[in-house]
């Protein structure tokens, strides 16, 4: 046996000492999960003569897979300019690619690729300052692993304690560890409270959810997650896990890697994510931004899966449906809206409200733009 496995053997026997109310099956062996999403590597074929700049992501997925290209802060490159085109090639043996011709004119920083699946959500945050030079680039991608327990593995105490370990592996990739980050929704009935953790910031007193780092052997980066409520004994609980590691030589610059966990507990009627709809971080936004620059609105709810979205803004007649492109992703039972406002001017200064509903309950969500000269 050598030393790596030394090392995690005595990292999980710690991990269940510091577990010690918590029931046998929390004490879990972590495990590399086939991903359902594995990239294999990116193509970038520069512009050429005023043309467009080509980018291809190879990858295999084991079930249906979304894809949505983003540029800056969440923006998609297709409603800023329309001879923007996207092709998807997915085949149901899993080898699949997806291709995004920028063209010239498109101003930009950055790209990003967001590919979901199952409850996995994988983010590729591409340097472009590669691809603007005049040679073609093929890299292959060596995609790291972020490995969490299965739900049936995580107990609950009586006292509504979990804990359980997560590992980022970083082992035989290009890619550095940057940090962890750990979200949880709680509900109960009528009842919600989300809170957030990260790796390289100390646990506060009032914190429902801690990640702590608590052994680094190389490459391979184990954590420590913790919860602590009431509303574990009884209700359910959502908890993302996000990983972000960085490699500055790739042309995929940034990987993030996101896995949620859904965890059911008791047999209250009232309880279940499928009988509610919350926006878990507030119902209330202000957004500044500079004329003729691009805004999002993002509704971020937590509940039934494929609500319907509405955005309305207040006018002096009351309050009138707006439309403006938007997109929506799903990592269920989370559901991510993104409204955007493009080349905004003052008369997009306003409020503007979201609204999610389905079987008769709904929610809402207040965005107040404030569109500045400088």
């Amino acid at each position: 046996m050598d030393l790596s496995h030394i090392f995690k053997i005595v990292l999980l026997v710690c991990l269940c000492v510091l577990s010690y109310s918590l029931p046998v099956q929390t004490a879990v062996t972590l495990s590399v999960p086939v991903a359902p999403i594995v990239v294999r590597g990116v193509e970038v074929i520069p512009s050429k003569t005023g043309g467009c700049t080509n980018v291809t992501v190879a990858f295999t997925a084991m079930s249906k897979v979304q894809i949505v290209w983003t540029i800056d802060k969440g923006i998609k490159p297709e409603d800023v300019n329309p001879s923007t085109m996207i092709h998807n090639h997915l085949t149901k043996h899993g080898d699949s690619h997806t291709s995004i011709c920028l063209p010239s004119g498109l101003v930009y920083d950055k790209l990003v690729l967001h590919l979901l699946c199952e409850m996995h959500s994988f983010e590729l945050h591409l340097d472009m300052r590669i691809p603007k030079a005049t040679i073609e680039v093929r890299e292959p991608l060596e995609q790291y692993d972020l490995i969490v327990p299965k739900p049936n593995e995580i107990g609950v105490t009586s006292r509504g304690e979990a804990r359980f370990p997560v590992m980022v592996n970083n082992s035989a990739t290009g890619y550095a560890f940057g940090l962890l980050q750990a979200e949880v929704t709680l509900l109960y009935g009528n009842y919600i409270r989300y809170d957030s953790a990260f790796s390289f910031l100390p646990a506060s007193p009032n914190q429902i959810i801690s990640a702590q780092q608590v052994g680094v052997n190389g490459k391979e980066n184990l954590f420590n997650i913790a919860l602590k409520s009431n509303i574990l004994r009884k209700g359910e609980a959502f908890i993302a896990i996000m990983a972000a590691s960085s490699n500055p030589n790739s042309i995929v610059e940034r990987l993030d890697i996101k896995q949620g966990i859904l965890l059911r507990r008791g047999n209250d009627k009232n309880s279940g994510f499928n009988n509610a709809l919350h926006f878990p971080e507030g119902q209330s936004e202000v957004i500044t931004i500079k004329k003729h620059n691009n805004a999002i609105m993002v509704c971020e709810t937590v509940g039934d899966t494929n609500p319907s979205v509405t955005l309305y803004k207040r006018t002096l007649g009351g309050i009138e449906p707006v439309n403006v492109p938007s997109y929506t992703t799903s990592l269920p039972p989370e559901t991510v809206t993104t409204f955007q406002l493009l080349n905004v001017t003052e008369a997009d200064s306003g409020v503007y409200i979201c609204k999610v509903a389905k079987n008769q309950r709904s929610s809402s969500k207040v965005f107040t733009v404030n569109v500045v000269t400088s």
